[in-house]
């Protein structure tokens, strides 16, 4: 069973858990024209660190934004990793010329 549950509002994906509590965030803006979704910061709780929430909370991002035909700017140390360790998502990276 997990112990949250991925949810979006705009601009943030979250994790929530079964007390209701925020436990992690992915901040998104769009730019241009609403083409790109740039990820600004992903916050994961102290005490949930370490699980994959946050992981979790990208690709659910990512691969919304694929489906929406928007690429991804990666802004926040968190992302930049992630985009340098996956080869998947690199295909959908939007870099400025």
């Amino acid at each position: 069973m997990n112990e949250y549950q991925i949810k979006f509002k705009e601009d943030c994906y979250y994790a929530e858990n079964n007390a209701g509590k925020v436990i992690s965030e992915l901040l998104y803006s769009k730019i241009k024209q609403g083409k790109v979704i740039s990820i600004n910061q992903v916050r994961v709780d102290p005490l949930f660190r370490n699980r994959g929430i946050a992981g979790k909370l990208l690709k659910k991002a990512v691969d919304d934004a694929v489906k929406n035909g928007q690429l991804i700017k990666v802004v926040c140390s968190f992302s930049k990793k992630a985009f340098l360790q996956n080869k998947n998502y690199q295909k959908y990276e939007y870099k400025e010329n």
